[in-house]
């Protein structure tokens, strides 16, 4: 029984293993033609892959970052997912609003260019959209102000334009499966 359970253990590792390998040979191919298509047109936008059924750990997410920074390597990738009608209340107003949460790995900007950038380690904040904002705050001036959703207690650092009600946080779990990848070839 042990040596049928070492087995299983092996091959699900060989299985996770050729995931993340997959992901870094996507990422690298999908960088190099966006790459070659910015300098035939000049566009600079981000491509997304959705990995429904595989998904990629927030974590494993961060050892393919370290593993490319290391290297030098241009492509920037943000992991995400989205989980749609979840309530996000204010934790003083006692206001609440049905939003759709965006939970990433990743910098924001690739998600939402141009405005505040959710860093990837800073699981205490969030983004909110500018719908959210007017309905939870009144106003789309709420940079600082706390609100709280799935039992986490969040600080806005901005908001982003959107055209839903969005609330953007970081993965506070390594765990956490993301099912979509947005990846923008260096510079």
């Amino acid at each position: 029984m042990s040596r049928a359970a070492g087995l299983a253990r092996r091959a699900n590792h060989l299985i996770k293993a050729a995931g993340i390998l997959w992901f870094v040979t996507a990422a690298v191919l999908i960088g190099q033609a966006m790459l070659f298509g910015q300098q035939a047109d000049g566009m600079g936008i981000g491509v997304e892959l959705i990995c429904e059924d595989a998904g990629i750990c927030a974590g494993e997410a961060e050892k393919i970052r370290g593993l490319e920074s290391e290297k030098g390597g241009g492509v920037e990738f943000t992991v995400w997912k989205e989980e749609k009608r979840q309530r996000v209340e204010g934790v003083d107003g006692g206001r609440s609003v049905i939003a759709d949460i965006v939970e990433i790995n990743g910098s924001s900007e690739l998600l939402y260019p141009g405005g505040t950038i959710l860093h990837t380690g800073d699981t205490d904040g969030c983004l909110i959209g500018e719908e959210t904002a007017e309905k939870l705050f009144g106003s789309r001036r709420v940079e600082g102000l706390a609100l709280c959703c799935g039992g986490r207690e969040l600080t806005v650092r901005g908001v982003v334009r959107s055209s839903k009600a969005v609330l953007v946080v970081q993965a506070a779990d390594p765990d956490s499966r993301m099912t979509r990848i947005t990846i923008r070839p260096g510079r």
